[in-house]
C-alpha cells in the first residue's frame, strides 16, 4: 500500500466549523460555489506548510483553529528514505503503519509547530 492522507479532521476553520472528511486514493470534492471545496484542500495544505493563517481564516475567533490529518500506508520501505535524525523523531509515533499529525493555532500566536499525536 502506497502511503496516503486516509483522513482529516478540520476545527474552526473558514466556513468549517468541526468536519471530519475521509480520503481515499481519489477524492472528488464537488460542491456549489463557495461550498468549502478550497478550504479542505488550504486546510490540508496548511497542515503540512510552514505558514501561519490570517485572522480571517478563523470561523470563530475565540477559538483556535485545530487540524488533524491522518497518514496511512508507512513503512519500513518508506521510514529509509529519511534522514535518520527524522527517522528517529517520528518512529515512535507509528501504529499500524499510520501516523496522526496535528497543527493548532490561535488567533494571538503564530504557531507553525507540527505535532504527532499517539
Amino acid at each position: 500500500m502506497k502511503h496516503r492522507i486516509a483522513s482529516i479532521h478540520v476545527k474552526n476553520f473558514s466556513s468549517i466549523i468541526d468536519e471530519k472528511f475521509k480520503l481515499s486514493d481519489f477524492t472528488a470534492l464537488v460542491n456549489y460555489n463557495n461550498g468549502g471545496k478550497s478550504n479542505i484542500l488550504t486546510a490540508i495544505k496548511w497542515l503540512f506548510s510552514k505558514f501561519t493563517l490570517s485572522k480571517e481564516d478563523f470561523n470563530d475567533t475565540k477559538k483556535p483553529i485545530e487540524i488533524v490529518g491522518k497518514i496511512s500506508g508507512i513503512n519500513e520501505k518508506l521510514l529509509q528514505k529519511l534522514d535518520s535524525k527524522h527517522r528517529a523523531k517520528i518512529k515512535p509515533f507509528i501504529i499500524d503503519g499510520t501516523i496522526l499529525i496535528k497543527r493548532k493555532q490561535t488567533i494571538n500566536s503564530a504557531s507553525k509547530d507540527i505535532n504527532l499525536l499517539d
